[in-house]
């Protein structure tokens, strides 16, 4: 037998190892002993049952790695199964799916051939009306246009001359007016600053007009001399008096 200590061979009825001085502990024989003749391939001539601890536990740590690669090796086959399976199946879904979104994609083209037609068909009105829109090239300047026109042709329909006070006149703005005409231009002149008129048919006249505001009486107004007038009134003033001598009103 061997020395559970140290491993040394010793004589069956030794009760001390004559090697590392342990007592030897008896062994109890199983009552199936393994045959004498047996031998364990790891230890050449010696039982199980005399083995080392050390050799007892390398040999079972042994036998654990052989069990696990052999449960390994079956995982990796039945994971190749599943896996060959799984793949299999999914590519036959994709299959399945792409004719689903090949089909799906064919009704949304046919979806959109459809709403373009209705959308030329609703559009239709619209283009029509685009192409008249030239005349009125956007919607406020359209709007507006009309109003500021029409109130700059209200102003000036009360005015003989509207531009006796922003530009200079030349006899062919004269031409064509009458006498009383030429006299209510010239004193439009004046009726812009706010004169009072001694006239009465001048005072009624301008009265009448919405832009008029009567401030000065004409001793007032005459107090105040040429430097409320501007350089175009000055120059029309002096244009419209020389042409109605011209004309010999």
């Amino acid at each position: 037998m061997y020395c559970e200590e140290c491993g040394k061979q010793i004589p069956d009825d030794s009760r001390f190892c004559d090697g590392c001085g342990a007592k030897v502990r008896p062994v109890e024989r199983q009552d199936d002993p393994l045959p004498q003749d047996w031998q364990d391939p790891y230890r050449g001539g010696q039982s199980a049952y005399d083995m080392p601890e050390n050799e007892k536990k390398g040999r079972g740590t042994t036998i654990l790695i052989a069990v696990l690669g052999v449960v390994a090796v079956v995982l990796i086959g039945v994971l190749i199964f599943l896996g060959v399976k799984v793949f299999g199946g999914k590519n036959g879904g994709n299959v399945e799916i792409a004719g689903a979104e090949t089909t799906s994609e064919a009704s949304m083209e046919g979806g959109k051939e459809e709403s373009k037609k209705e959308t030329r068909t609703s559009e239709s009105p619209a283009e029509s009306s685009v192409t008249a829109v030239p005349t009125a090239p956007s919607t406020s300047p359209a709007t507006t246009a009309p109003v500021t026109t029409a109130a700059a042709t209200a102003a000036e329909s009360e005015y003989v001359l509207p531009g006796s006070d922003s530009s200079y006149l030349t006899e062919a703005d004269l031409a064509g007016l009458t006498k009383e005409q030429l006299r209510i231009a010239r004193n439009e002149i004046y009726a812009r600053h706010g004169r009072k008129f001694k006239d009465a048919s001048l005072n009624e006249y301008f009265m009448s007009k919405s832009w008029y505001t009567p401030l000065y009486e004409p001793n007032q107004f005459e107090n105040l001399g040429d430097s409320v007038f501007n350089d175009y009134e000055v120059a029309n003033r002096k244009l419209i008096a020389d042409y109605e001598k011209k004309m010999g009103y």
